[in-house]
């Protein structure tokens, strides 16, 4: 699998999750899980793809419950950062904070 491809699978999971859940999206909380794919993907073996969906699937899981909580109409990138945040550590997106704001 390409990073290309990756992406393109963990956004659409995510405009789908967000959907069913009836949020919005903001373009940031998209770019915010390219960034997550872009910071992990190097790390997954190929052996642990299944580990690796099973895991963003964690990290979606748990934005939009913290999106639910704070009442939120939009997935943001704080929702996205959040949500990793309680779901982590999990394979590959161990590094935690993953995002630095300086």
């Amino acid at each position: 699998m390409e990073i290309n491809q990756a992406k393109s699978g963990a956004r659409a999971l995510f405009y789908q999750s967000a959907f069913l859940a009836g949020f919005g999206v903001s373009r940031d909380s998209a770019d915010r899980i390219d960034q997550l794919i872009d910071m992990s993907f190097s790390k997954i073996d190929e052996d642990r793809y299944p580990e690796a969906v099973a895991s963003l699937l964690k990290v979606l899981r748990e934005t939009l419950i913290y999106a639910q909580k704070e009442g939120l109409k939009v997935l943001t990138e704080t929702s996205v950062d959040e949500g990793q945040a309680k779901a982590c550590p999990v394979y590959p997106f161990d590094e935690w904070p993953p995002f630095s704001n300086g």
